[in-house]
């Protein structure tokens, strides 16, 4: 159902500060990678070094805030350009592919490039429209806050847990039609949708799922009224020169290898 999906890319996102506890597990050298990726001045643009708050919150603290704090200073920020966005992709997969390997896990680095230069655009988008009906608020924390209360459980590090164990178990949290289908969900789809028009008409029948829960206003491309873009339009002036330093010792900046993983993650499951 496409309400679960909604919903369990709300958890995902929420669920950014659950990584930290897998550092523990990472190389040396991935760890330094990681460090040098979100210290170095080009990766400013996303903002990462505010992440850091979402892993030394209590485990029992809410995420929200600090995700809106997150993303409030990205979209204020000028977008990354291609050169950053592909220097960073590069200096990860290179640093940390035994990491990966071990995890089963391997990636094409121009394969990898080019589906972060294609999603980056449409994610910045989506996670930086604001409701003026809710004080301006990010769409994002609005919608998260909303899941929050709805399923009566706070998205803190343990709430999360708890969360994804019952996803994965398959007792997926019943998130009323309300907290999914609004104006925020609706302007989100749009940007969706008309940066991969082949959405619609793939063979998921997304428009259809959609349809069934939203209603057939919800697909009509109508720009819902309130909802608005606040991230900068503005490009990067720093340029990405090769691959980013890796001279950072490993021991350092603990809370930022942990914010870097958590970017990936989360822009990664917001498309």
């Amino acid at each position: 159902m496409f309400s679960n999906r909604v919903f369990n890319f709300a958890i995902a996102a929420a669920g950014l500060g659950l990584v930290s506890a897998q550092l523990s597990g990472l190389s040396d050298q991935c760890k330094a990678t990681l460090t040098s990726v979100v210290i170095t001045p080009s990766s400013s643009c996303l903002n990462a070094q505010a992440l850091v708050a979402l892993v030394t919150a209590s485990s029992d603290a809410s995420l929200v805030g600090p995700i809106d704090n997150w993303l409030t200073g990205l979209c204020a920020k000028p977008a990354c350009s291609n050169d950053t966005l592909t220097s960073i992709v590069n200096t990860v997969l290179k640093g940390c592919n035994s990491d990966l390997q071990s995890f089963g896990a391997s990636f094409d680095p121009t394969v990898a490039v080019k589906y972060v230069l294609e999603v980056y655009p449409t994610a910045r988008k989506v996670v930086c429209l604001t409701d003026s009906n809710a004080n301006n608020e990010l769409c994002v924390t609005e919608t998260l806050t909303n899941v929050q209360n709805s399923t009566g459980t706070t998205l803190s590090a343990n709430g999360v847990e708890s969360l994804f164990g019952q996803i994965m178990a398959g007792q997926l949290p019943n998130v009323p039609a309300s907290v999914i289908c609004t104006d925020c969900t609706k302007a989100a789809f749009n940007i969706i949708e008309t940066d991969f028009p082949s959405i619609a008409t793939s063979s998921l029948n997304v428009n259809g799922h959609v349809s069934d829960v939203c209603g057939a206003d919800f697909i009509d491309g109508a720009n819902p009224t309130g909802v608005s873009q606040s991230a900068t339009n503005s490009s990067q002036s720093v340029t990405a020169t090769g691959d980013a330093s890796l001279a950072v010792p490993a021991g350092i900046f603990g809370g930022l290898l942990s914010s870097l993983v958590a970017l990936g993650s989360g822009m990664a499951m917001l498309v």
